[in-house]
């Protein structure tokens, strides 16, 4: 109880700081909103989007916005020395990751509210009819970034060259579930999906989750503290 409740005052005080400026949002938002646009143009051919082009283009869009959304909101602990000042109070470490998580997660799925329908107006794919299949996609694929991304987001805040070692190393180890991912929303789009091929890419993104979750909850204490 004592952890949930610290790890729900942290993603008050985020939330909080965020809606004063919304500077998270607005940039991860207009970040994906911009370059799914271009991406439409991209991959069209005489009015027509190119097969498999939007399930690429969605979960490459997710992926840069939510790395660049990533990327400032450490830098708000950063410039404030708050994640010091956590560290020095009585607030569990575990509560701490789990605040960055949850706060990262509320973020991008903000940013896919917009960017989904986006994919859905201009590469002219169906989504009403696979929704709960698509929104559960996407949800796990999103909390499997977070998970990543508020490890290594930590582990970058001191350094000087933080945004470009962040992409280096973030996206060679997300390359499994934008796979995944991927492969998954190119078959949902499809006139007949193979549902059996969906179920499996989605068990992978679950065993990528749950993996990412035990090693950043096991090693970010000794992480933080180091």
């Amino acid at each position: 109880m004592r952890l949930l409740l610290q790890t729900a005052a942290i993603v008050r005080k985020d939330v909080q700081a965020e809606l004063r400026n919304g500077e998270t949002v607005f940039c991860t938002v207009l970040f994906s909103f911009l370059l799914i646009l271009v991406l439409a143009l991209v991959f069209t051919q005489s009015g027509l989007p190119l097969p498999g082009a939007a399930a690429g283009s969605l979960w490459v869009s997710l992926a840069l916005g939510g790395t660049l959304g990533l990327s400032r909101a450490w830098e708000r602990e950063r410039e404030a020395d708050g994640l010091r000042f956590m560290l020095l109070s009585p607030t569990s470490r575990i509560a701490i990751y789990l605040a960055k998580v949850a706060g990262v997660f509320l973020f991008m799925l903000v940013a896919a509210v917009v960017v989904v329908p986006m994919v859905g107006l201009l590469f002219e794919v169906p989504l009403i009819a696979r929704a709960w299949r698509l929104l559960s996609l996407i949800s796990l694929g999103l909390l499997g970034f977070s998970l990543l991304g508020a490890y290594f987001g930590a582990l970058m805040a001191r350094a000087r060259a933080r945004d470009v070692l962040l992409f280096v190393v973030l996206f060679p180890l997300m390359f499994p579930l934008l796979i995944a991912g991927t492969m998954a929303t190119a078959e949902l789009f499809s006139p007949e999906p193979a549902l059996d091929k969906v179920r499996v890419f989605m068990a992978l993104l679950i065993a990528f989750d749950a993996l990412a979750a035990v090693i950043a909850l096991w090693t970010f204490e000794r992480l933080v503290i180091d």
